[in-house]
């Protein structure tokens, strides 16, 4: 304990986080085919806080940034044999994407250099972990998706998140409220709402999402592996919103939908409701 009191009150000086920055860019350079950069990096016990944060492809183009990245730790929790992460904040990330048949500037990006096939694999971890809050503000996603003949862009900006996850034992939770507007291919207020939880074999999920008047809700349960339920209980679309992701979509009126499909065993049962108009 003596000795990790130490090292961290040497990386809290101006030189010795100096130093840590240097040596993390450099391990993490040498790992990844693109490559990071960090302006300036501050390690006080376990508060740790980076500012001008790069990420760049291979070929040098920006990929994702972050004016400012703060992380919080509860050691004692290592104990317990679990990482609890008390806080993780992001001010000001972009996220720039282009992806094309062979795949994505990001994953370009983030691509090992030297992939080994881990020892664990498949198995499952004793080790639990636990993220208390998770905040993204002034945020912006760009993406640019080429395949032959047609191009998607999709912007969106001033994205606001909140959430949470866990999995510790058998049990798992995660919630994520993302908020943000879209700028393209239209325009329009954007809201995702997720809800996760599980216990064993059981599993349950909310998810809720609306784009300007597009709406979609659905939950999901499932009991084992043999016993699940899902609904849709509504999907909204609207004709321009829809035309603005598919072009030759062919409706002029505001779509509707719900549905339900159930498995108890080897029995399946659906139930569609749909609407279009008088139709």
């Amino acid at each position: 304990m003596l000795l990790v009191a130490g090292a961290l009150g040497y990386v809290a000086t101006p030189a010795g986080g100096e130093r840590l920055r240097a040596l993390a860019v450099k391990e993490a350079n040498a790992a990844i085919k693109g490559a990071i950069a960090v302006r300036k990096l501050s390690l006080r016990g376990a508060h740790l806080t980076l500012e001008g944060v790069e990420l760049r492809d291979p070929d040098g183009a920006l990929v994702a940034s972050a004016s400012g990245v703060e992380v919080r730790l509860r050691l004692a929790a290592l104990v317990q044999r679990r990482i609890d992460v008390s806080l993780v904040r992001l001010d000001g990330p972009v996220l720039h994407v282009h992806q094309d048949e062979g795949g994505s500037d990001l994953q370009r990006a983030v691509a090992l250099r030297n992939p080994t096939p881990s020892e664990n694999e498949g198995k499952k971890s004793s080790l639990g972990f636990v993220l208390e809050h998770l905040e993204i503000a002034r945020g912006e996603i760009d993406v640019v998706q080429r395949s032959a003949g047609a191009s998607r862009h999709v912007r969106l900006e001033d994205v606001t998140t909140q959430g949470s996850a866990s999995a510790v034992a058998e049990a798992l939770g995660a919630r994520l409220v993302v908020d943000g507007e879209l700028a393209a291919p239209l325009r329009g207020r954007f809201h995702l709402a997720l809800d996760a939880s599980g216990q064993g074999k059981r599993r349950d999920a909310r998810v809720a999402l609306s784009l300007g008047e597009a709406k979609f809700a659905a939950r999901a349960h499932m009991e084992d592996e043999t016993h699940a339920d899902a609904r849709i209980e509504s999907l909204v679309v609207p004709p321009e919103a829809a035309r603005a992701f598919l072009a030759s979509y062919p409706l002029r009126a505001v779509a509707s939908l719900s549905a339900e499909a159930r498995r108890a065993g080897g029995d399946v049962s659906l139930r569609l409701l749909a609407r279009a108009a008088s139709a």
